[in-house]
């Protein structure tokens, strides 16, 4: 599964929310029809902290980003 899909749910953004929270539920539903690699869990880990926020939302607001 995509990182997008769990960002989806965890930051409950709104023109993707419903849709990802289905694919999820069918998962669940579906045991086994559903893989998650590690390295997207640490990626929503690290990018779900209260100060990431910010740059998901605007990545433009990010002090890396160049014009």
């Amino acid at each position: 599964m995509d990182t997008d899909v769990l960002l989806d749910v965890a930051l409950k953004r709104p023109e993707f929310h419903r849709d990802s929270a289905a694919i999820l539920d069918w998962g669940e539903a579906h045991s086994g029809s559903l893989a998650v690699s590690w390295h997207s869990l640490a990626t929503l880990f690290y990018l779900v902290r209260p100060d990431a926020r910010p740059f998901i939302q605007d990545p433009s607001s990010s002090p890396i980003s160049r014009p």
